[in-house]
């Protein structure tokens, strides 16, 4: 089960990008249409269809990306059936007020009480939704380097972007965001295996940690060997970040 503080439509979109697929990869390989896609990933639930297939769409769409998040998947169709039954409601009531014949003097009345219902779930929804942007851990996405990337330098540039407001740290060392929360970093690499850090928060956020696994190895990584068999790790097809150097 996945630990991701992201909601589920934005983790989608995240590990897409982060894959390299575009929205046409995913439509030819999970044969759902592009249009339904795009909807999950921006939580438009009004372009999509009935439950039961938004349900089938979004298991999907986990699986093709090897997300495995159910909380994420019962929270999203949690606001997808309310947002589905407040349509709803809402359809019924205007065909109540088209099909029923209320005397003039009430009319009034009724739209009064109707307009004051309708206000209050508005300021309810947003308030909610204004509460919750303010705990969420901003998103912080690095843009280079991969994990597990190899180096025979011992300098690399860190890129990355994560939101307005968010403050950045790389290996406890703040960083600040250009005006469009893009930050870049150059950090020096000791030989072997170095553990990078990145971390952004908001002022009253939880915190949002990315680690990046580099090998510096300023010798051919066949001095390297995998550290659970001891056998060439060129050939192990392990992670760098399972290497150590044979010494």
């Amino acid at each position: 089960m996945s630990t991701s503080p992201f909601p589920l439509y934005e983790l989608l979109r995240l590990r897409r990008v982060e894959v390299g697929y575009d929205l046409g990869d995913v439509e030819s390989a999970t044969k759902i249409s592009r249009h339904y896609l795009q909807a999950i990933e921006e939580k438009k639930f009004a372009a999509l269809p009935s439950a039961i297939y938004t349900k089938n769409f979004l298991r999907s769409y986990t699986t093709f990306l090897g997300i495995d998040d159910d909380d994420g998947l019962a929270d999203f169709l949690s606001e997808f059936n309310d947002f589905k039954q407040q349509e709803e409601t809402g359809k019924y009531m205007k065909h109540c007020l088209k099909n029923t014949s209320t005397k003039s003097h009430d009319l009034p009345k009724i739209l009064r009480r109707l307009t004051v219902s309708v206000i209050v779930a508005i300021i309810i929804s947003y308030m909610g939704l204004e509460i919750r942007n303010i705990f969420v851990p901003p998103s912080l996405t690095i843009l280079q380097p991969k994990d597990d990337a190899i180096f025979t330098r011992d300098t690399m540039t860190i890129v990355g972007q994560t939101e307005p407001e968010a403050l950045v740290k790389i290996n406890d060392e703040e960083i600040l965001p250009d005006a469009q929360a893009r930050f870049t970093k150059e950090v020096r690499l000791q030989d072997g295996i170095n553990i990078i850090t990145i971390r952004a928060k908001k002022k009253h956020s939880k915190e949002m940690t990315v680690k990046r696994h580099i090998l510096y190895a300023p010798e051919k990584t066949k001095n390297f060997v995998d550290v659970r068999t001891n056998q060439p790790a060129s050939a192990s097809g392990r992670k760098v970040s399972e290497w150590k150097l044979n010494r």
